[in-house]
């Protein structure tokens, strides 16, 4: 058998910015993490890796993933399926296949190395796994027969990246499955790399994390969902503004998409509508101020303007399931298609 890590080449890693520099499965180095607070450096956040692939191209008729990760742990809003499985998919773009995906045999420390074995009917093809959101990863293991032949990944359709910053939503929750995320979905059927700088709880437009995007290069589209963790509307307004500030004297010409959250019920109804004031009025002040490369996108349209009941769309009445996660993606795929397209 031929034995790749995800460090090993021809395999390549997506989806973190810094894995060709620093060889290591997370979103933030330690430095930037611990910028954040003390919380937040020692807990799994920064070295999750949602929307993180493994990507090649092989002919191999039967692959094999390995998985292990550094902890199992319950999340009340997901399931093992959800949140700790590698999903495989053939292709690319819209003409992507899934083809199925692996997972831990339950919970425990004898259950956190778990195995795949996928039978490839299509030749030589472009194939993805993609990792799991909910657990630090600590190695992913690619194996196929002697004598297939294995490559690098072709090229993307669009070359540059799309960067997503925002709450537990962008991250992932509450969805079955990683490749079924909003943003996850929408740059699959664009065929586009991107980074997810979802949190968790934990996206409050601090600083730290901020300078961090900024440092972030290669960027097409800044997708802005930054709304739902801060703590109340007054947070939100002393925040926001400057957070956008911020990227934008960085990066003056690159595209930026403001959301407001998505009308799930989980505030109150003169709060949601504040909120989303506070983010409609620093798009505004941004027009006023000349700059042509700012758009919004009204949250409160993501279910209701896909013609759907929007109680469907959500278990909790905060973070979207599936079909919540469909509507937001196709609320956004149209200018976010656009936007890339142009780059």
């Amino acid at each position: 058998m031929q034995i790749f890590h995800h460090y090993d080449k021809p395999v390549e890693v997506h989806g973190l910015p810094y894995f060709e520099k620093d060889g290591e499965l997370r979103r933030l180095p330690p430095e930037v993490a611990a910028g954040m607070n003390e919380w937040f450096a020692k807990s799994p956040l920064p070295r999750r890796v949602p929307g993180a692939r493994l990507c090649f191209r092989t002919d191999a008729e039967e692959i094999k993933f390995t998985v292990t990760l550094e902890a199992l742990n319950p999340d009340i809003g997901v399931s093992i399926f959800s949140c700790q499985s590698g999903y495989v998919y053939f292709g690319r773009g819209e003409a992507s296949e899934y083809a199925g995906h692996f997972f831990p045999n339950g919970y425990g420390s004898d259950k956190l190395t778990f195995s795949g074995t996928f039978k490839n009917p299509h030749g030589m093809i472009d194939v993805t796994l993609w990792l799991p959101r909910n657990e630090v990863t600590k190695d992913a293991i690619v194996e196929i027969p002697d004598g297939a032949k294995i490559e690098g990944p072709s090229p993307y359709t669009y070359p540059h990246h799309v960067l997503f910053y925002g709450s537990s939503i962008t991250e992932g929750g509450c969805c079955s499955k990683v490749p079924n995320y909003y943003n996850c979905m929408a740059c699959r059927l664009l065929d586009v790399d991107f980074y997810n700088y979802g949190f968790s709880g934990s996206a409050k437009a601090e600083p730290a994390i901020g300078e961090f995007l900024c440092g972030v290069e290669d960027v097409s589209v800044f997708v802005m969902d930054y709304d739902h963790n801060a703590p109340d509307p007054a947070y939100l307004r002393d925040t926001h503004e400057p957070f956008f500030k911020r990227y934008r004297a960085a990066h003056p010409n690159t595209p930026v998409i403001f959301m407001s959250h998505p009308e799930l019920g989980c505030w109150s109804e003169q709060d949601s509508d504040e909120r989303r004031a506070i983010i409609e009025q620093t798009y505004k002040n941004a027009l006023a101020a000349g700059d042509k490369n700012v758009y919004y996108i009204n949250g409160a349209d993501f279910f209701t303007g896909q013609g759907v009941r929007p109680e469907l769309c959500t278990n909790d009445k905060c973070h979207p399931n599936d079909l919540g996660h469909y509507c937001m993606m196709k609320s956004i795929y149209p200018l976010l298609e656009r936007l890339v397209k142009a780059k």
